[in-house]
């Protein structure tokens, strides 16, 4: 019999030995697998949903109780701070039952799923949760209703006395839910033992026959396995140049040119695993960060060159010392931990040269485990931001100057309001007394040169007021609050009233809605543009103004669209019209500085918009301000 028929027939019976081990396997994992997802499925969901309760229970403890602290604390001094701080914890506080409420949903829908024999659990929660939540609600209404600090003391230890049950009863459960877990796990190690020992029979039993069959075919063999055996223990020294010579046409001589097919491909891969080690290795020297390897003691065992160049040391010199010398404010075994997570992510420290020089890093760090899963060691890469540190320290200089630019500008705003105006205003008096007095005697062209005088000073006055005016806006500081478009349009309407009545005008407007913003710059906005429309309207014809929203078509900007049929203007002008103390008419056809428009498009910039126009001569012109949906609670600009 060949020697291939002897092994087909050992290896049939040991291929249905074999397939009854793996039924008998199969049967047992599908078990095991069963109780598991119940174990996942059921006790761990029921355990981590009483977990949140719990935590969403502190949550409303700790901040009721910083209530309770603040509200018995607070004096006149400190009032407006005090309702601030009072007003945060509140919100905690509701954030702490939204929590609560969430938690008691999962944990009560588990329940009913699985566990309809805990209901009384359930009921228990609920009430000694509603309770807690209950207790907070009266503890703030009666603190905003004045109670004194023995009211809110002996409401304190009701709340006390409500907060440890809640807390004991959850404690309890979590208890009773890891007791029945542990029970389960017990349940399904017995299984896992029961499997193990059926698989463990069968396999000696399969082994068993094995040994029959090789003893019986062992005279056959044994010289060509000698041999294969030897060339295989070179191998193993790590001599790839081994081969064997089997004569013969059976399954021997076959498996021994496979085995030499093998050795011939292991020293290829062998080649192979020698290149890509040396490219690994070039990788690793030829990087731009730091990069070191750290065992689990601390201990230095890897480093590349861009490490060696930043510390200032060799490699010889770094291995085997301690990692906290170079990086003493780094704690690896507290800041990673031993987790699935377990790593640092950009975390700004510091390194230690030789010199004893301090280098600002980016610092990350992950851990390397074995094929058990057990941390061997970490890897440590760090980039020099030593030119970012700089570049922070004169971007803050810059600050520092834009500051100082920023008060230099409030200092001029103070002088234009008073010293500038302070001489104007005398001139423009002395210059009334002069005309009331000495009129006559100054003759037509004095009379006339007098009234030029003042004429010029109510238009530097005029020009001094818009610019400060222009130039507050930007300075302001003020908080954004909702503003009901349609109500600022209204006061607008108001005021130019009379003067629409006079030019039997018309100002129309559809549902402009709400943005969030300045309500009186918004207010100077819109009155800017329809006084605009009312100054360059067209002789005999009676203004016309309309006002329509869009929205833009990405849903986070608007668009407001004020249009007139007045006298408009060349494309040409669209930019300049936007300038300060810029007029398209001669300076004494129409009122006014040249200074309204430039205001209203600064608006929209501190709202974070833009304000842009288009006109066409004799038909009108079309602004349009676009705004966002929302905004910061509060510029600067």
């Amino acid at each position: 019999m060949k020697i291939r028929c002897k092994l087909t027939l050992s290896f049939v019976a040991i291929s249905l030995l074999t397939l009854v081990v793996g039924v008998l396997a199969t049967r047992m994992n599908s078990t095991i697998a069963d109780e598991y997802d119940k174990i996942v499925d059921q006790t761990l969901p029921v355990i981590e949903a009483l977990d949140d309760l719990k935590f969403a229970g502190l949550r409303i403890v700790s901040s009721t109780s910083e209530y309770l602290m603040i509200s018995m604390k607070k004096d006149k001094a400190s009032g407006e701070m005090t309702v601030g701080q009072l007003n945060e914890e509140q919100e905690l506080i509701t954030d702490g039952r939204t929590a609560y409420d969430r938690a008691y949903s999962r944990y009560e829908s588990l329940i009913e799923c699985y566990f309809a024999g805990k209901s009384e659990y359930l009921e228990r929660i609920r009430t000694l949760g509603g309770s807690l939540g209950d207790l907070s609600v009266r503890i703030i209404r009666r603190s905003k209703a004045g109670a004194d600090n023995e009211e809110i003391l002996e409401i304190k230890e009701v709340f006390e006395t409500a907060e440890n049950a809640y807390l004991e009863a959850v404690d309890a459960l979590i208890l009773l839910e890891e007791d029945e877990l542990a029970v389960r796990k017990d349940r399904m190690q017995g299984t896992i033992e029961t499997a193990n020992r059926t698989i463990a029979v069968a396999s000696m039993i399969t082994l068993l026959l094995a040994l029959l069959g090789g003893v019986s075919i062992a005279r056959s063999l044994s010289q060509p396995i000698v041999l294969l055996r030897n060339a295989a223990i070179e191998v193993g020294r790590g001599n790839l140049d081994q081969s064997v010579e089997i004569g013969g046409r059976d399954e021997l001589s076959d498996l021994g040119r496979s085995f030499n097919t093998m050795t011939g491909e292991l020293r290829n891969y062998s080649q192979s695993v020698l290149q890509m080690k040396e490219y690994t290795e070039n990788i690793l020297q030829g990087m731009f960060n730091a990069l070191a390897v750290v065992d689990t003691s601390g201990t230095i065992i890897r480093v590349n060159d861009a490490f060696c160049r930043l510390v200032g040391s060799s490699e010889e010199d770094l291995m085997g010392s301690a990692f906290s010398e170079i990086a003493p404010s780094c704690r690896l075994d507290r800041e990673t931990g031993d987790g699935g997570d377990a790593q640092i992510k950009n975390l700004e420290t510091a390194y230690m040269s030789r010199l004893g020089k301090t280098i600002p890093v980016i610092f990350s760090c992950s851990v390397l485990r074995n094929s058990q899963g057990v941390v061997e060691a970490r890897v440590c890469v760090a980039q020099d931001i030593s030119s970012l540190k700089k570049v922070e320290d004169d971007l803050k200089l810059s600050a520092a100057f834009l500051e100082k630019s920023h008060q230099e500008l409030q200092e001029f705003i103070h002088i234009a309001s008073h010293d500038l105006q302070e001489p104007l205003r005398k001139i423009m008096t002395f210059g009334s007394r002069l005309a009331e007095k000495y009129g006559q005697a100054l003759g037509e062209q004095g009379g006339d040169y007098l009234a030029r005088q003042q004429s010029a000073a109510e238009r530097m006055q005029t020009q001094i007021l818009d610019l400060l005016t222009f130039s507050r806006v930007s300075s302001k500081v003020e908080t954004f609050v909702s503003v009901d478009l349609d109500s600022i349009l209204a006061v607008v309407a108001r005021e130019l009233k009379p003067r629409l009545e006079v030019m039997a005008g018309e100002l129309r407007a559809e549902g402009l809605g709400t943005i969030t913003g300045d309500p009186e710059q918004i207010r100077q906005l819109f009155q800017h543009l329809v006084e605009n429309a009312l100054k360059f309207r067209r002789p005999e014809v009676p203004p016309r103004i309309d006002i329509v929203r869009e929205i833009d078509d990405d849903g986070r900007f608007f668009r407001i669209v004020v249009s007139d049929n007045g006298l408009g203007f060349e494309s040409r002008h669209a930019e300049r019209i936007f300038g300060v103390f810029q007029q398209l008419h001669g300076r004494g056809l129409y009122a006014g500085s040249g200074v309204g428009l430039a205001i209203c498009r600064r608006i929209a910039e501190r709202h974070g918009g833009s304000l842009t126009a288009q006109g066409t001569p004799g038909a009108g012109a079309v602004f349009t301000l676009i705004l966002p949906l929302t905004s910061s609670l509060e510029r600067v600009a």
